[in-house]
């Protein structure tokens, strides 16, 4: 995966490569009365106590309230339910285990070159693709948690496609817990609060989920991108992955490209059109780094780490 000059230049890659086999008030006076004397009346203050205060049964102070059960980590067996691909074992060294590999290096070493700039999230991957069943969610997975294991960083893994079958929030089964959808339309949530443990490491996840108390429909892109803002506002130096949803079926990833520090382009070999990848680029264009991640390429044995068929995952 690379950072070429131009969205052209992208796409003549990525199509060679598809041709081929080949990420207080004061109390007033008490009171007064008058003292007379010789030739001159006087007023004097008579200052009386405070009553005694009425016997009163203590009440006893409630209870603190129990601390907030944490809940449990989405564990190993749920995210490769989802399509994580386990480090080590048998396919410790097959093909998809070191692409992987590889394509978390590009990401991490575009994240350390990106410049701060106002109004753009230095630390937001953006994956997306031209339109759906391309893969998005299996590499935006695996290259989260890949970037978790790879470092000491703290990584979070966002689900921002609101679809329903096959979203990462659905396959981890978190459809019913608050996530980003809560956060976008609610200002005052605490984006903190709604991150969820996995069994890998520095790795969390923030679902789709329902909407807010009080509210219903769909955030706008404008909305989850200042969700987003605030998430790294409130939890700064992680890596944030988002997998968004595809450019040609949605205007969310223009809005979300815009504040993203990068955005990773999924094609599928042999099966996205050229005219695809230049719409999906043409909606992602404000972003400053844009990269493609060629999926499910077939390649000759003497030009693979290992495994034939790239990644062997479908998603719909």
């Amino acid at each position: 995966m690379t950072t070429p000059p131009s969205g052209r230049h992208l796409v003549e890659r990525a199509m060679e490569a598809m041709q081929g086999a080949t990420i207080a008030d004061p109390r007033p006076p008490a009171g007064s009365r008058a003292i007379e004397g010789a030739g001159a009346t006087a007023t004097a203050t008579v200052e009386r106590p405070d009553p005694p205060p009425a016997a009163t049964e203590a009440t006893p102070a409630p209870p603190p309230a129990p601390p907030a059960a944490k809940p449990e980590p989405i564990s190993i067996e749920m995210l490769q339910k989802a399509g994580f691909v386990v480090p080590g074992g048998a396919a410790a060294r097959s093909r998809v285990t070191e692409e992987l590999n590889v394509v978390q290096h590009q990401i991490r070493r575009t994240v350390q070159a990106t410049e701060p700039a106002e109004g753009r999230i230095q630390r937001l991957v953006l994956v997306t693709s031209a339109r759906p069943g391309e893969g998005k969610t299996f590499c935006s997975l695996n290259i989260a948690a890949r970037l978790a294991i790879g470092s000491a960083e703290q990584v979070i893994l966002v689900d921002g496609d609101s679809k329903q079958h096959h979203s990462i929030t659905h396959l981890l089964e978190r459809d019913t817990v608050p996530g980003l959808r809560a956060l976008a339309q609610n200002p005052m949530q605490r984006p903190d609060t709604l991150l969820q443990p996995t069994a890998v490491e520095r790795l969390n996840f923030l679902s789709y989920g329902p909407a807010a108390p009080g509210h219903s429909g769909l955030p706008s892109g404008a909305m989850l991108a200042q969700a987003i803002a605030r998430l790294a506002s409130a939890m700064p130096n992680r890596i944030i992955v988002m997998d968004a949803p595809p450019c040609l079926y949605t205007s969310e990833p223009t809005a979300l490209a815009s504040v993203a520090g990068q955005v990773v382009l999924v094609v599928r070999a042999e099966s996205t059109q050229r005219d695809e990848v230049e719409g999906a680029l043409d909606m992602v264009e404000s972003c400053p780094n844009l990269q493609l991640l060629l999926n499910r390429t077939r390649i000759v044995p003497t030009n693979t780490f290992g495994a034939y068929d790239y990644y062997g995952y479908y998603s719909g």
